[in-house]
């Protein structure tokens, strides 16, 4: 039960970063363009204008998926209680690669986003 309780909380790691820093960005997004805070990529840091766009997206999706992780990852360890030590490992790596994969993958609809509303110099399409 011990390893089922480790797993479990780091398996919410993920989740909860994802929600946390969705949730503080969407009421405080780091407010100018900076190499060391916030969603950045070439194409967020091309103006002002694409910069807090790009904060405001990666916020909506980063809570979204941090609920649906969240949910999905309880689930799962309450199917793991009854499983032995080893399908609980193995079912946190998974686990652990699915919520890493979601959190990688946030980024294609932001820059997706991104270049549907901004130019290649960054100033917002008309």
């Amino acid at each position: 039960m011990v390893t089922w309780v480790l797993m479990f909380i780091s398996s919410l790691l993920v989740p909860l970063t994802m929600l946390g820093f969705g949730y503080w960005f969407s009421v405080k997004p780091p407010q100018y363009i900076n190499f060391a805070f916030g969603y950045r990529t070439k194409r967020s840091m091309k103006s002002q204008e694409a910069w807090d766009f790009a904060q405001y997206a990666m916020s909506k999706l980063w809570t979204k998926y941090g609920m649906i992780m969240l949910a999905v990852t309880v689930l799962i360890y309450i199917l793991l209680l009854w499983q032995t030590e080893d399908v609980v490992y193995w079912a946190t790596l998974a686990v652990s690669l699915g919520q890493i994969a979601a959190l990688i993958l946030t980024i294609f609809p932001v820059e997706s986003a991104l270049k549907r509303n901004f130019d290649e110099h960054g100033n917002l399409k008309k």
